[in-house]
């Protein structure tokens, strides 16, 4: 009798681990997947900002960006790699004010409008 109980109580453990284990592993792996998205979006994010501060500075130094150009998917300055993956970029100025609007795309598309005044 007691080496029955014993069994069904071990089983029960091995049970109850079991399923504790699976949902564990499940939630480990959608931390994983959430954390790889949010660590891209992060990066994208991060290429937009830069890209504002160094065309801002640009623009305070040089007054244009006519170095700035677009082919085969990714975006050139002054002949040198800017961005890549890159699926959509338009400049345009109106009155004083250049608006850039860039998209990326690599798993999902990332866009950002950049608008710097040409004045600074």
């Amino acid at each position: 009798m007691y080496k029955s109980i014993s069994l069904i109580e071990t089983l029960f453990s091995l049970i109850i681990l079991s399923i504790i284990l699976i949902i564990n592993t499940n939630l480990n792996l959608i931390l994983v997947k959430k954390n790889n998205t949010e660590n891209i979006r992060i990066n994208y994010k991060l290429d937009f900002e830069t890209s504002y501060y160094f065309l801002k500075h640009k623009i305070k130094v040089d007054q244009n960006l006519d170095m700035l150009y677009f082919k085969n998917n990714t975006l050139y300055y002054n002949q040198n790699i800017f961005l890549k993956h890159v699926n959509k970029f338009t400049k345009k100025i109106n009155n004083g004010i250049i608006s850039i609007d860039i998209c990326i795309k690599k798993n999902q598309q990332y866009c950002q409008t950049i608008k710097i005044a040409n004045n600074v």
